[in-house]
């Protein structure tokens, strides 16, 4: 029987089998310039909090009627606190919207 080879054949991995060293004659990714990424990240993260800032600076009365967050449940986790006696109207509104940036904040990072 002749040897045929298949055709779904495997390339060897580009390091080797001990430890991870790369193989001599075969390329390794190319450097990830981690500096840039930095960079850019801390652009986006500025970019970001100047909008939110001029979109604090525009709202009106009106814009804090529609709530991302329910203002019930975060009203019920305020009073899971033994020390919290009463919660006066605005403080699940601004505590909502604190979590809304942190929330967006954390999907850019």
């Amino acid at each position: 029987m002749e040897n045929h080879q298949l055709p779904y054949t495997t390339q060897p991995p580009a390091t080797g089998a001990a430890g991870g060293a790369p193989v001599p004659g075969v390329p390794g990714p190319p450097p990830v310039p981690h500096h840039h990424l930095l960079q850019q990240q801390q652009a986006q993260l500025q970019a970001f909090w100047a909008y939110q800032r001029q979109e604090a600076e525009r709202a009106s009365a009106s814009d804090f009627k529609n709530h991302q967050l329910p203002l019930a449940r975060i009203k019920k986790i305020m009073k899971a606190d033994e020390d919290v006696r009463m919660i006066s109207a605005e403080a699940p509104v601004l505590f909502a919207k604190a979590c809304e940036l942190f929330i967006l904040e954390l999907t850019i990072r």
